[in-house]
């Protein structure tokens, strides 16, 4: 247990109760601390007194002495150059402190793409945005040079960034985690070592329960390769049925594999051509009855209760779902766009629809995404399509997001945009930015936007996505400064211009030059 923990426990039980047992640090600290005492007769203030010492010393990197510990080694020299320039350095600074985490993200990259590291006075509070955000860690160790995981070895907190990134760090994660923090150690297992991370899922199998094995098998989509293939193919025999339809999902991703081909062979069978004004068109029509092996492959005779679809449908449903897009654009010889114009032709035309759409966001097809914004789904088709952006380039999502602002208000289209975007997307469009800004302007003159708490966070979270090209024009123009805008705004506009300050700092500084790519 910490000093600050002894101290709370301490704390809880009261000093009236129970004297309190002051922790011996010795060193500068301890003769600090035992000064203190000393001036406090009142054991509870002494106590604070105390606390508030140590919580300083640890914000700076400071643990209490083990006694007996051998201690720290020097710190190699360090490398790599660091960001020590003052103007770059304080702006760094305000980054940590004042975030947003988007921009927190953006430093980290040019600082790893520059091959720079962090001030040395700043490192603590490096290290401690690491501890907090774990999406932050992958870019954040390239640039803690030798003293960020020195540091680190000297608060247990800071493991994370102790010794090479790889796939041994935070095991403990794996092994005794929830099922959150195991997903996310099998995700960078198989980032860095695919083969590594099939191995842990399937020693870990016989301690799983149906929830679990399908959740750490959808894992298995990165780094997806042909050497997953027999693994999924055993687990399509899983005893749970949400484990057998998400190996199926994988197995489709794997073009090539016996299950897409055995997929590709029953849909051929529902595919037909006819003659119609002097030309002929493709049909499809669902089988008339459910083959015997189609159990094995995780296809259901029945519909669930409640299914809309009838009970061909179904079958036509899954076997669309489970079968590779790229077979239907090889086979009709059309763009996913027409394909979907043709379905839309069909009586079946629920059935086709659903199932693509299922296919084309499991496996992130971006063409096949694009192709189904740009339609209107058949009527009984229905699906938000929020839940797919993630998958799509910004340039395909930015009439969507204005479109928003048109018929919501300009807070609800950048709240899409931020949450659609993942932290390593690129900028938007420098004509999406300058159209947005203006209907933000607009919205900023509105009573409502008073209300609108939502859009102070995400405006300085948009500016992270201005590409550099507009910093200058934004900056000279400063079009959300305007007359009418309410003083519980202001504070908001205000730092959306200081993050494209930063931000036209990380990109303009010599020392980051060569992050650009």
């Amino acid at each position: 247990m910490s000093g600050l923990e002894t101290l709370a426990a301490q704390a809880v039980v009261g000093v009236a109760r129970q004297a309190p047992v002051w922790p011996d640090t010795g060193g500068a600290v301890g003769a600090t601390l035992h000064e203190l005492i000393q001036q406090r007769t009142d054991p509870a203030s002494a106590l604070l007194g105390v606390a508030g010492v140590l919580a300083v010393c640890g914000a700076a990197g400071y643990c209490p002495p083990t006694h007996g510990r051998n201690s720290a080694p020097p710190c190699p020299p360090e490398t790599l150059p660091a960001a020590q320039d003052p103007p770059l350095a304080a702006a760094l600074a305000a980054i940590l402190a004042d975030g947003p985490e988007r921009l927190q993200a953006e430093a980290l990259r040019r600082l790893a793409g520059a091959g720079a590291r962090w001030p040395e006075r700043l490192l603590p509070e490096v290290l401690e945005l690491g501890r907090r955000n774990r999406a932050l860690r992958p870019c954040l160790q390239a640039t803690l040079g030798q003293r960020g995981p020195w540091l680190a070895g000297l608060n247990p907190a800071w493991a994370y960034a102790v010794g090479p990134v790889g796939p041994d760090r935070d095991i403990a994660l794996w092994e005794t985690g929830t099922l959150e923090q195991r997903a996310a150690y099998l995700r960078h297992c198989r980032s860095d070592d695919p083969g590594r991370g099939r191995e842990l899922y399937l020693q870990a199998l016989p301690e799983l329960g149906a929830k679990e094995r399908a959740a750490l098998l959808m894992e298995l989509a990165v780094g997806l390769g042909p050497d997953d293939e027999a693994t999924l193919e055993t687990t399509l025999k899983d005893r749970a049925k949400e484990v057998r339809i998400a190996a199926a999902a994988l197995l489709v991703r794997l073009p090539d594999s016996a299950y897409a081909r055995r997929m590709a062979a029953r849909l051929d069978a529902c595919l037909g051509q006819t003659r119609k004004l002097l030309r002929t068109v493709w049909t499809v029509e669902p089988p008339e009855t459910s083959g015997l092996d189609w159990k094995a492959d995780a296809l259901e005779e029945s519909p669930p209760k409640g299914e809309a679809l009838g009970q061909r449908a179904w079958w036509l449903y899954q076997l669309t779902r489970n079968t590779p897009l790229a077979w239907w654009e090889t086979r009709l010889e059309l763009t996913a766009a027409d394909i979907l114009e043709w379905g839309l032709k069909s009586e079946w035309r629920n059935a086709l629809w659903r199932g693509w759409l299922d296919a084309a966001e499991t496996s992130a097809a971006a063409l096949w995404l694009e192709a189904f914004l740009a339609r209107k789904p058949p009527k009984g088709v229905h699906y938000d399509y929020r839940r797919f952006l993630r998958h799509l380039p910004p340039h395909a999502c930015e009439h969507l997001w204005l479109d928003l602002m048109a018929r919501e208000n300009a807070g609800a289209g950048l709240a899409l945009a931020c949450e659609s975007l993942p932290l390593d997307s690129g900028a938007v469009s420098a004509e999406f930015a300058q159209a947005a800004l203006g209907q933000v302007a607009d919205y900023l003159a509105r009573r409502e936007a008073t209300w609108d708490y939502r859009l102070r966070e995400t405006l300085p979270q948009f500016a992270c996505l201005i590409p550099p090209e507009l910093f200058e024009t934004i900056e000279a123009t400063r079009p959300l400064d305007c007359k009418d805008v309410h003083p519980s705004l202001t504070e908001t506009v205000a730092r959306f211009h200081a993050v494209l300050e930063r931000r036209a700092l990380l990109h303009q500084h010599p020392l980051l030059a060569s992050a650009d790519p």
